[in-house]
């Protein structure tokens, strides 16, 4: 059986959509359909899926203590264990952990 959807939706909401979905949190099954989705459109819009690659997919969101932290060398200035772990894990990516 298969389903045949039609969307009418603008490249930023689309985007936002597949960040989301393409997520390793997303279930498998979503995350297979938005890798789908993104080879779909990528070859319409080339220089846009570059962009969001880098800029969404590949970047990283720092917190005001984050930069702080980053700039003063210092450990992050809070208790929350749960923004430690975030921290520690951007520090990894980051390589400077």
């Amino acid at each position: 059986v298969y389903t045949e959807w039609y969307w009418k939706c603008d490249l930023h909401n689309i985007f936002h959509f597949l960040s989301l979905r393409m997520d390793p949190h997303a279930q498998m099954e979503i995350q297979v359909f938005a890798r789908a989705m993104y080879e779909l459109i990528r070859p319409i819009v080339p220089v846009s899926c570059e962009a969001f690659e880098d800029y969404r997919l590949e970047g990283m969101h720092l917190t005001r203590l984050e930069v702080e932290a980053m700039r003063s060398g210092t450990p992050l200035a809070t208790d929350n264990k749960r923004e430690i772990a975030e921290w520690e894990a951007k520090r990894v990516r980051l390589g400077l952990g």
